[in-house]
């Protein structure tokens, strides 16, 4: 399946998105206050990006799958997370999930590479699905994807391909202090 966007409106809604999440993010700094970083506020600016993305494209998407493809595009490049660690963190945001839940909207992300579903795998470290499938090319491509960016994998006997514990962010939340 291929979706084209409209990549000039597409830029003028991120760039209008992002123009006004930055004004209002550095709002406390201009009137002399430190503006607060919480989880909370980065995945609530990120989930403004995400919905112009689908408003720009007429796509849909429930708000589950909107908050998950919010919180992987916070995942930093060169680093993973794992499903679970997704799921745990939208919880700390108060948005109900679970690690299968996350796969399932990972794997209708419409957006990829831009929201970033190759940097999420499974608890064990393993590659484990990629546009839907868990063989093939798709994974050949995720491993690619993550090599390009820094991400150390190894292969295992079986073909079996994991991200070195050194690229995993465990703690998304810790990660965003």
């Amino acid at each position: 399946m291929s979706i084209t966007f409209p990549t000039h409106s597409l830029l003028r809604s991120l760039s209008l998105s992002l123009s006004l999440s930055l004004f209002i993010s550095f709002a406390p700094l201009r009137s002399g206050m430190k503006a607060p970083r919480t989880p909370q506020s980065v995945l609530a600016a990120t989930i403004d990006v995400v919905r112009s993305m689908l408003s720009s494209s007429a796509g849909k998407a429930t708000n589950h799958q909107i908050a998950v493809w919010a919180a992987t595009m916070m995942v930093p490049r060169g680093k993973v997370a794992t499903y679970g660690s997704i799921a745990s963190f939208l919880k700390s945001a108060g948005i109900p999930s679970a690690p299968q839940a996350v796969g399932q909207a990972l794997r209708s992300n419409p957006f990829a590479p831009r929201v970033p579903c190759h940097r999420v795998v499974a608890a064990d470290g393993q590659l484990h699905g990629f546009q839907g499938h868990t063989t093939g090319a798709p994974m050949a491509k995720k491993a690619a994807l993550l090599a390009d960016e820094g991400v150390r994998i190894t292969v295992q006997a079986g073909s079996h391909v994991s991200v070195v514990p050194a690229c995993r962010v465990d703690d998304l939340a810790a990660e965003l202090k």
